[in-house]
């Protein structure tokens, strides 16, 4: 079974009670450690939370304040690292049949340390969202509660993909409420509903790719995910039953209001099509993590094309090439970043 998230916190725990006796000892190198959180936060995906909480402000035609969103969607993204720290953590024994290359796996994360960096980073994300928004503790504590629900929730068909739709959906909540900072939750929600809905969704079908490729790891942590119950072809053809109006919703209800909106949306449509024809034709893990790539892109820039009212063509198009930059960079190092 994967290791419970509360074992890892308390090995946080643990490690400060030793730093502050003067008693700590970090276990691997400090450059080594430094280099390994680098790779753990998993910069070449800050592009995912950035872009929701980017979405979210772009469904508020009212909205009072972009400086205040680019606060808050920088925070989001490093908040995304943190729950990337964890969660390597927390997987490491599935990672060590998918990813035996990751740092943690290789002892190169010790828990205790690296529980304690997850905090203070955390620390500063809800400092930063305090900044920017009245109620900014509650916003990151409540997005907080939301990622360490998902390793419990993975463990279950479909939890997983509700815990991490919900958790991105949330962080489009985040940008329309600091875009709006005085505006009423319910009057945001009343007008973001259709945004933070598309924003969730496509999260939720992007971890259905993720799946696939991690079926192998995932089986030995005893995580039950759909992957797993129904194998890639089968994870697959539900992908397709679930993105076609997911895209479809996106574009009826006008979430895409200029032709760059709607050429983004329309390439990400593109690339998820071709992530899904791979795992098909292959039908294994192998095809499943050559389609994963072209997973990872539809939703980067899916994400963006509902940011661009926020963005600007040449924001959005800036930020496009900036993330899959680093995708590929990411890509070329390893088979499965």
């Amino acid at each position: 079974m994967p290791r419970g998230v509360g074992q890892v916190l308390v090995a946080g725990l643990r490690f400060l009670s030793q730093a502050v006796r003067g008693r700590a000892d970090l276990g691997v190198p400090p450059g080594d450690f430094v280099r390994a959180l680098v790779i753990g936060v998993r910069p070449h995906f800050f592009a995912f939370p950035c872009a929701a909480c980017l979405a979210g402000a772009a469904a508020m035609p009212g909205r009072v304040s972009d400086a205040r969103v680019a606060i808050a969607a920088a925070a989001v993204g490093l908040a995304w690292g943190v729950g990337q720290l964890l969660n390597d953590l927390v997987d490491i024994e599935a990672d060590t049949v998918d990813a035996p290359d990751r740092p943690a796996v290789r002892g190169l994360l010790p828990e205790g340390p690296t529980v304690l960096v997850a905090a203070l980073l955390g620390s500063s994300v809800a400092a930063a969202l305090a900044l920017v928004h009245p109620a900014g503790w509650l916003l990151a504590l409540s997005a907080a509660l939301l990622m360490l629900a998902y390793a419990p929730a993975k463990a279950l068909p479909v939890l997983g993909n509700l815990t991490h739709g919900a958790l991105m959906a949330w962080l489009a909540v985040i940008g329309a409420a600091v875009s709006m900072p005085s505006v009423r939750w319910f009057d945001l929600a009343s007008v973001g509903w259709r945004s933070f809905l598309c924003v969730g969704a496509l999260a939720a079908l992007y971890l259905q790719g993720n799946y696939e490729k991690d079926r192998a790891g995932d089986a030995r942590a005893g995580y039950h995910t759909l992957a797993t119950l129904l194998g890639v072809r089968g994870s697959a053809v539900l992908r397709v039953l679930f993105g076609a109006p997911v895209y479809y919703f996106g574009w009826r209800h006008g979430l895409l209001p200029s032709s760059a909106g709607l050429g983004l949306w329309a390439v990400s449509a593109a690339l998820a099509s071709a992530s899904v024809a791979r795992s098909l034709a292959g039908g294994d893990v192998s095809s499943a993590l050559a389609g994963y790539r072209f997973c990872v892109h539809a939703t980067v820039v899916g994400l963006i094309a509902l940011a661009l009212p926020v963005l600007g063509p040449a924001g959005g198009l800036s930020l496009v090439a900036f993330a899959v930059l680093l995708i590929e960079l990411a890509f070329s190092r390893t088979e499965n970043p």
